[in-house]
């Protein structure tokens, strides 16, 4: 458009100069001109292809940042979702102690929120109210304030309710926010207690028991025996633990063993049964009762043991004595009944049954007035037993 407003003699004029113009340079120059011209050009193509190389980079960057930006988005708006329905209490503050939130957790178990205390040292005198609990939560604060990791730190808070909860404490700082996780293990504790009490009570009843009481390893290995059955294997209690009972001059027969290990395979207990148990040589007889229990992490088996030696022997001279008297009673020539003190027929000789017609079988058990009946010669009228006076006067009576 410039060029149609010039004259044709300005057009001539311009031509015959650049004509001169190139008449008047020298080969060198015009080469020198030629690469000049090339590099310029090569110049601005590479500015071109590196600015659009960077306008690519760039959008990418702006394109990932974007992307960055709306994923941060996502996983704060996932952890405020998470924090909120924490089925453990948990809260947020600055670094200034400021209390951003508390999740609903927190509001049901410790029963406290953000708005009733907006700080933590509002919060502090409310659920620490003892100076040592406070001094404890304060040092807690200080560590995750100097970027140690409160890892699952015990500690007592009292709740709004004025109840006090032990509570496992963890806290995190994350650049100037921490976030503080309380886990309520009230119940646990309390458990824990109950279990130390009981194992109290387990090991006083263990030790004071009067009878042969002993814990054993599934190798026959003793872990525990009380007094009375170091007594009466005449073994000091360092000598007994850790050993088995064929080490200490214990033993029982190899059938007797086998039943109680065939026992444990049925049902993981042995019922009470008498077994001849021999120590240091002796045999003696036994009731013994043994079950499978759990022992920390292992598998145990406790046994109780009674002697009955004595019990049996004083039971075979009674039988014998009640044979003897028997034999004398059934060589009596009169009739004898022997009652109990409530007045029902023990035992009674031929004779007495040949008079009363009552058999021994038929009478043991039964009233001596039903079996006994006495009446008067000339009327047959029933006259009182003289069983009834023995029994009221405890003097022997003749009629």
């Amino acid at each position: 458009k410039a060029l149609d407003d010039i004259s044709p003699g300005q057009l001539e004029r311009i031509r015959k100069r650049w004509v001169s113009l190139r008449q008047g340079l020298s080969p060198q120059l015009r080469r020198l001109l030629w690469i000049i011209a090339t590099f310029l050009l090569l110049l601005v193509t590479s500015l071109v292809l590196i600015s659009r190389a960077l306008k690519r980079r760039l959008d990418d960057k702006v394109e990932h940042l974007d992307a960055a930006q709306g994923e941060l988005a996502r996983s704060e708006e996932r952890f405020r979702t998470l924090f909120r329905l924490a089925p453990i209490p948990l809260a947020e503050l600055s670094r200034e102690g400021q209390i951003l939130q508390m999740n609903e957790a927190m509001e049901r178990s410790l029963h406290y929120s953000a708005e009733t205390t907006p700080d933590l040292e509002r919060w502090m005198d409310r659920a620490c109210p003892d100076t040592d609990q406070r001094l404890r939560a304060r040092e807690l604060w200080r560590r995750t304030l100097s970027g140690d990791l409160v890892d699952n730190e015990e500690a007592q808070f009292k709740r709004a309710d004025g109840s006090v909860r032990y509570c496992l404490v963890s806290t995190a700082l994350a650049q100037d926010h921490a976030l503080v996780a309380f886990v309520d293990i009230d119940e646990r504790k309390r458990m824990e207690q109950e279990l130390e009490s009981s194992k109290e009570r387990f090991s006083t009843l263990f030790e004071l028991a009067p009878f042969s009481c002993v814990i054993n390893d599934t190798e026959g290995r003793f872990l525990l025996a009380n007094e009375f059955f170091l007594e009466s294997v005449g073994r000091a209690r360092e000598e007994v633990i850790g050993r088995t009972a064929e080490e200490i001059g214990q033993s029982i027969s190899a059938a007797d063993r086998m039943q109680i290990s065939e026992a444990f395979k049925r049902g993981g207990a042995f019922p009470l049964q008498e077994l001849e148990v021999t120590t240091h040589g002796q045999t003696r007889s036994s009731l013994v009762a043994s079950r499978v229990i759990d022992w920390g992490q292992e598998r145990a088996i406790i046994s109780a043991t009674v002697d009955i030696t004595e019990k049996k022997e004083a039971h075979r001279q009674l039988q014998d004595k009640e044979e003897s008297l028997r034999d004398t009673l059934d060589a009596i020539g009169d009739a004898v009944i022997t009652t109990n003190t409530e007045g029902t027929v023990t035992r009674m000789n031929p004779v007495a049954e040949e008079l009363t017609g009552w058999s021994r079988e038929s009478a043991a058990g039964a009233p001596i007035q039903q079996v006994f009946v006495i009446s008067g010669v000339d009327d047959r009228q029933p006259r009182r037993s003289p069983v009834a006076d023995v029994l009221a006067s405890g003097a022997a009576v003749d009629h």
